[in-house]
């Protein structure tokens, strides 16, 4: 599930928008009579690393990535 967070420059007041990719996996004992299970997982998605970098290149050349 795609999903866009947004995020603040550590270097700058400049905020990106960054994509991200999110699983969510769920695991259901209802015939066991158990909590169900949720696992939650997040990654940079591809265009949220380029924007990253464009952002370094544009806005702080004198950092090296």
């Amino acid at each position: 599930m795609p999903v866009s967070v947004s995020v603040n420059c550590p270097l700058c007041p400049g905020e990106l928008s960054i994509p991200v990719e999110i699983e969510i996996e769920t695991v259901s004992r209802l015939s066991q009579r158990a909590p169900i299970d949720v696992n939650v997982s997040a990654e940079i998605a591809d265009e949220g690393r380029e924007r990253i970098a464009e952002h370094l290149r544009v806005a702080h050349p004198e950092v090296q990535p």
